[in-house]
Protein backbone atom coordinates (compact mmCIF):
# COMPACT_ATOMS: atom_id res chain seq x y z
CA UNK A 1 0.00 0.00 0.00
CA UNK A 2 1.62 3.63 -1.20
CA UNK A 3 1.77 6.51 0.81
CA UNK A 4 -1.87 8.31 1.18
CA UNK A 5 -1.17 11.83 -0.37
CA UNK A 6 -2.35 13.72 -3.29
CA UNK A 7 0.69 13.13 -5.77
CA UNK A 8 -0.10 8.92 -5.45
CA UNK A 9 -4.10 9.52 -5.50
CA UNK A 10 -3.46 11.57 -8.70
CA UNK A 11 -0.99 8.85 -10.00
CA UNK A 12 -4.05 5.65 -8.64
CA UNK A 13 -6.69 8.00 -10.80
CA UNK A 14 -4.56 8.00 -13.86
CA UNK A 15 -3.75 4.52 -13.80
CA UNK A 16 -7.23 4.00 -13.32
CA UNK A 17 -8.66 6.29 -16.89
CA UNK A 18 -5.49 4.45 -18.34
CA UNK A 19 -6.95 0.94 -17.12
CA UNK A 20 -10.77 1.86 -18.02
CA UNK A 21 -9.74 2.77 -21.56
CA UNK A 22 -7.06 -0.67 -22.37
CA UNK A 23 -10.69 -2.80 -21.46
CA UNK A 24 -8.03 -4.66 -18.92
CA UNK A 25 -10.72 -5.63 -16.52
CA UNK A 26 -7.82 -7.21 -14.39
CA UNK A 27 -5.91 -4.23 -14.55
CA UNK A 28 -8.88 -1.91 -13.66
CA UNK A 29 -9.89 -3.54 -10.71
CA UNK A 30 -6.56 -3.03 -9.53
CA UNK A 31 -6.08 0.31 -10.03
CA UNK A 32 -9.90 0.70 -8.22
CA UNK A 33 -8.76 -0.75 -5.46
CA UNK A 34 -5.64 1.48 -5.67
CA UNK A 35 -7.92 4.66 -5.99
CA UNK A 36 -10.12 3.57 -2.50
CA UNK A 37 -6.87 3.03 -0.80
CA UNK A 38 -5.99 6.89 -1.86
CA UNK A 39 -9.16 7.85 -0.08
CA UNK A 40 -9.88 10.87 0.57
CA UNK A 41 -6.95 12.39 -1.61
CA UNK A 42 -9.21 10.88 -4.99
CA UNK A 43 -12.06 13.04 -2.99
CA UNK A 44 -10.35 16.21 -3.04
CA UNK A 45 -8.87 15.40 -6.54
CA UNK A 46 -12.14 14.87 -8.05
CA UNK A 47 -14.14 17.95 -6.13
CA UNK A 48 -11.65 19.80 -7.24
CA UNK A 49 -11.37 19.16 -10.66
CA UNK A 50 -15.29 19.46 -11.09
CA UNK A 51 -16.09 23.37 -12.47
CA UNK A 52 -12.77 24.17 -13.02
CA UNK A 53 -11.97 27.79 -14.29
CA UNK A 54 -8.41 26.82 -15.08
CA UNK A 55 -9.19 24.21 -18.10
CA UNK A 56 -7.51 21.65 -16.00
CA UNK A 57 -7.99 17.91 -16.22
CA UNK A 58 -6.49 14.55 -14.74
CA UNK A 59 -3.85 14.51 -16.93
CA UNK A 60 -1.97 17.70 -15.66
CA UNK A 61 -3.74 18.45 -12.43
CA UNK A 62 -1.02 18.86 -9.93
CA UNK A 63 -1.24 18.31 -6.28
CA UNK A 64 -0.19 21.82 -5.86
CA UNK A 65 -3.49 23.17 -7.59
CA UNK A 66 -5.92 21.05 -5.48
CA UNK A 67 -4.54 22.37 -2.51
CA UNK A 68 -4.89 25.93 -3.73
CA UNK A 69 -8.19 24.86 -4.37
CA UNK A 70 -9.61 23.77 -1.21
CA UNK A 71 -8.03 26.81 0.47
CA UNK A 72 -10.44 29.45 1.80
CA UNK A 73 -11.33 31.86 -0.48
CA UNK A 74 -11.57 35.82 1.21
Amino acid sequence: MAIKNLSNAITALRAQVRARHGADKHALSIATQAVKEQAPFTQMIQQALIGNKDGKTLSNVTAQWVNQQHKPKN
